[in-house]
């Protein structure tokens, strides 16, 4: 238990302590990412489990396809009528969101996402 969760802190600090520029602008994407999940879910009056049911068009995993495509209709990622990140963008924020496995986000890894961080 506690090797995994010293691999999942790993995993999450890894892109904040990176020599790749890259790394830190996906996390950069996918923290506004899960903040207008957020306020989507509160708008519809929604929840988390029933976004995952959305995006992933209710299978069990999240493709990069059904992310890219999902986000970029989002009007809380939209100014105007242009969407706020490129593609490029959005996949960069999928494969750090999809981390090692490179199937597809799972349910449990979506939701780790929603979970409060305080970073000092």
């Amino acid at each position: 238990a506690v090797e995994k969760k010293m691999e999942d802190t790993h995993s999450t600090a890894a892109p904040l302590v990176s020599d790749q520029r890259e790394d830190f602008l996906a996390n950069v994407y996918l923290t506004v990412i899960v903040d207008a999940f957020k306020q989507h879910i509160q708008k519809q009056s929604s929840t988390k489990e029933a976004l995952f049911a959305e995006i992933s068009e209710k299978s069990d995993k999240i493709t990069e396809a059904q992310f890219v495509s999902f986000i970029g209709k989002m009007p809380e990622l939209r100014e105007q009528s242009d969407p706020i990140f490129s593609e490029e963008e959005l996949k960069a924020a999928f494969q750090r969101l999809d981390g090692q496995s490179k199937d597809g986000i799972l349910q449990e890894r979506f939701f780790d996402e929603f979970r409060q961080r305080y970073v000092c």
